[in-house]
């Protein structure tokens, strides 16, 4: 378990999620014949951070924190891609005095949700977009604990590291054990229990503020 400054891991996640550029999801060229256009994006938003606290305390001397935010790439060709940045921690300690907050990292990850959305200048305020995302069609992106993830290009190494795996926890020490498992053979088999379900948003069009999304999962 990696311990460092809780100031340097939440920039690095931000980091993280701001890298790269272009449209990673599928785009589908024009329908016309000798084509070669893609989709240009129309709109870029981000989300406010948000943090989640779950306490396994007393059955077990545990607890986990969780720092989460959020960018959406809106595409001309009404594709979206949205990206869930998370870092989470555990033992974290804020002095009451000074700047040495620390903690143990626990895990880290940027996953995208991708697929089709509809959207529409809000009638009260013309900065205000409507954004109506659908279920999300190819999930991709990576964790420091599972390693890659693209449902659209899935290998065994993908079926063996995401397996959705069931644990307990040691009351003493806090370690897991696993108790469980169910893999995926497929990339489509693994999207249809964890898809995201059709959510609804607001971005800030003059600022690229964005609404936190509350993501709902088929699974």
């Amino acid at each position: 378990m990696k311990k460092l400054s809780l100031l340097t891991a939440v920039l690095a996640a931000a980091t993280l999620a701001s890298c790269g550029g272009g449209n990673s999801c599928p785009v589908e060229p024009s329908k016309s014949e000798g084509s070669t256009a893609v989709a240009k994006i129309s709109h870029r938003f981000i989300s406010p951070a948000t943090m989640t606290y779950v306490n396994f305390r007393p059955t077990y001397n545990y607890y986990l924190v969780t720092f989460s935010f959020e960018t959406l790439e809106l595409y001309d060709d009404n594709t979206y891609d949205l990206s869930v940045s998370s870092s989470t921690f555990s033992a974290v300690v804020i002095p009451e005095e000074g700047d040495n907050a620390s903690a143990n990292e626990n895990a880290n990850s940027l996953l995208h949700y991708c697929g089709t959305y509809t959207s529409a200048v809000d009638d009260l305020d013309d900065t205000t977009l409507n954004i109506n995302l659908s279920a999300s069609t190819r999930i991709y992106g990576v964790s420091d604990e599972k390693g890659a993830i693209d449902t659209d290009n899935w290998t065994e190494d993908m079926k063996t590291k995401n397996a959705d795996v069931q644990y307990t926890y040691n009351a003493e020490t806090g370690q897991r054990e696993e108790t469980g498992r169910v893999e995926y053979s497929t990339g489509a088999e693994y999207l249809a229990k964890h898809k995201a379900k059709a959510s609804v948003t607001h971005g800030n069009i003059s600022n690229g503020n964005l609404d936190y999304v509350e993501l709902e999962f088929e699974a």
